[in-house]
């Protein structure tokens, strides 16, 4: 089975590496090493996964409290 990196993740979706690398940790995608060494083994079906996750951005809880303070 061929792995991908990180960085050609983002590359392929098009998204910066600091992204993939969360979508990785937070989706417990296979990795070695560890701290700031740590890679991720990407596939190309954890490819497709993170190309149809959800894309909201922000922290949608701290707009929801602002917005209630604000009425």
């Amino acid at each position: 089975m061929k792995h991908l990196t990180t960085k050609e993740i983002a590359e392929l979706a098009g998204v910066a590496e600091i992204t993939a690398r969360k979508w990785a940790k937070n989706n417990n995608l296979e990795s070695f090493g560890n701290g700031g060494g740590k890679a991720y083994l990407w596939t190309e079906a954890d490819l497709e996964r993170f190309k149809s996750r959800n894309k909201q951005r922000g922290n949608f809880s701290k707009s929801k409290k602002n917005k209630e303070n604000k009425n």
